[in-house]
Formats: C-alpha cells, sequence, structure tokens
C-alpha cells in the first residue's frame, strides 16, 4: 500500500497534538515520582502511560504519512512543569495539583477537537485520532470530577 498523504495543516495539528502528548506524559510522570505519597499517585502513572502510547501512536501515523515525527516536547511543558513543582512543594495541595491537570486536560482535548474538525483529513487518519481521543477525553472528565470533589471536600472541611 502507498504512502498516504494529508493535508499540510493537518500533518501541522498532528506534530502540535504529539508534542502535547509527550509534554503531557513527561507532566504526569513527574507529578507521580514527586509525590508518591499523593492520593492520586496511581491516576498520575496510568495517565502517563496512557500519553506515552498515544503519542507512540501518532508518531506512528505520521511516519506512515511519510513525516518524521517530534520525539520530544515543548519548551514551554519544561516551564509549566517547573510551576507545578514550586506550587506543589509551595502548598502541598492535592485540589491544586488536580486542578492544574484538569487545566492541562482540557487543553488536550480542545487540540484534539481542533485536529478532528479539520475539513481536509482523511478518514483513516480521523479514525486514529478519534480513537485516541477517547483516552484523553476520559482523563479530561476523570480530573473534573476529582477537582469537583476535592474543591467540594476542602470547602465542607473548612466550616
Amino acid at each position: 500500500m502507498g504512502e498516504q498523504r494529508e493535508h499540510p495543516a493537518v500533518i501541522g495539528l498532528l506534530i502540535g497534538v504529539t508534542r502535547k502528548m509527550i509534554d503531557s506524559a513527561i507532566a504526569f510522570e513527574v507529578a507521580a515520582s514527586e509525590a508518591r505519597n499523593f492520593s492520586y499517585y496511581a491516576v498520575l502513572e496510568q495517565r502517563a502511560s496512557e500519553r506515552r502510547l498515544v503519542a507512540t501512536r501518532f508518531q506512528s501515523l505520521l511516519r506512515s504519512l511519510g513525516h518524521r515525527p517530534p520525539l520530544r516536547g515543548t519548551f514551554m511543558a519544561l516551564a509549566r512543569r517547573v510551576i507545578g513543582r514550586i506550587l506543589h512543594r509551595l502548598f502541598a495541595n492535592e485540589a491544586i495539583i488536580i486542578g492544574l491537570f484538569n487545566r492541562a486536560e482540557e487543553k488536550s482535548v480542545a487540540s484534539f477537537e481542533e485536529l478532528l474538525n479539520h475539513r481536509d483529513i482523511s478518514e483513516r487518519t480521523r479514525a486514529v485520532i478519534e480513537h485516541e481521543y477517547k483516552s484523553v477525553s476520559d482523563g479530561y472528565i476523570m480530573f473534573q470530577e476529582l477537582e469537583a470533589e476535592l474543591t467540594h471536600r476542602n470547602l465542607g472541611g473548612d466550616w
């Protein structure tokens, strides 16, 4: 089977989402390693593994489309990780950490949706992206629920 072509804008978006998934995996790994006593350690480890898998699948997709996939994330992710570490050490507050991940997950979902909404995407590429979108979307929903639970618990505990 020959090499499939995608619109250059689709490739650009796919490369960007791949980088975000690499960034996300690293952020989850760092958070898990920094917070072994954190109640949600297993959740962070699971999400790191899922994001690595998504990144690997997107890297394979890019190769199959004749493009060189990114192997590293972005510089901005490094800055966010450093800020996250500082916040964790300053506040040691699970709600803050979960809130940071909730906002990051929201941005990941938005990136996937932008890619899926592109009108020039092939059916094969769309199918791969939709499959991976489910994992990212589920993660976002989970972090929304955790943040709401922690916020409710913290508000209730203060009274």
